[in-house]
């Protein structure tokens, strides 16, 4: 089994379990254990979720990224932006966190044709 981050191929969205990361316009959702949250908790906090993009596997987990119409408040968690979260030294999950970025830029600026 690999461990960390990495890229994989599709995933079955209709699968339970694995992992999320949220993101709105604030940046990426984090509470006291990191940016990382079980996906099925998140599925389950009713969000106005925009578009569901799988990332890759983290430590042999699917990771998917939630991407929200809008920040929303959830009790324990704060929105913090890339650079936030490079000044903590997250060396480990920055990279899959900079992809998500960057596969969320993408599916949002070509969701109805090109930007």
């Amino acid at each position: 089994m690999a461990f960390g981050w990495q890229t994989t191929p599709a995933m079955d969205y209709a699968l339970a379990g694995g992992w999320a990361l949220l993101r709105s316009s604030q940046g990426f959702l984090s509470d006291t254990n990191g940016v990382l949250f079980p996906r099925e908790w998140l599925k389950r906090q009713e969000l106005d979720v925009l578009s569901e993009q799988f990332l890759g596997r983290y430590d042999g987990e699917p990771v998917v990224l939630l991407e929200l119409h809008r920040p929303e408040e959830i009790q324990g968690c704060v929105w913090q932006g890339l650079r936030q979260i490079l000044m903590q030294d997250d060396r480990e999950l920055f990279p899959m966190l900079g992809y998500a970025e960057q596969i969320g830029a993408w599916r949002r600026q070509h969701r109805f044709c090109g930007n």
